[in-house]
């Protein structure tokens, strides 16, 4: 997670893609991603102990909200879902 997040950032090995218009997006979401499920992955190493699972929930409807769902490859979406059960 932090590999992902740290290459998003100016002066970066991927700042220079940043600019590309193509790439930007999917940098965004790949940022995006990791500094979502950063946490889970740290709290996961500590077996969820002191996890807030309902500040983890909140963080995924922010990203909701920068990247909606009908954008997403469906099989992410279902992924999502799945976890929300």
């Amino acid at each position: 997670m932090i590999d992902v997040r740290s290459q998003c950032y100016p002066g970066s090995h991927l700042s220079s893609l940043w600019n590309a218009f193509s790439n930007r997006k999917r940098v965004c979401f790949a940022q995006a991603v990791a500094n979502w499920l950063h946490n889970l992955a740290f709290y996961s190493a500590l077996d969820f102990e002191g996890f807030q699972e309902d500040w983890f929930w909140m963080e995924y409807a922010e990203f909701r909200q920068e990247f909606p769902a009908n954008r997403w490859p469906l099989m992410t979406q279902r992924t999502i879902e799945e976890l929300q059960k």
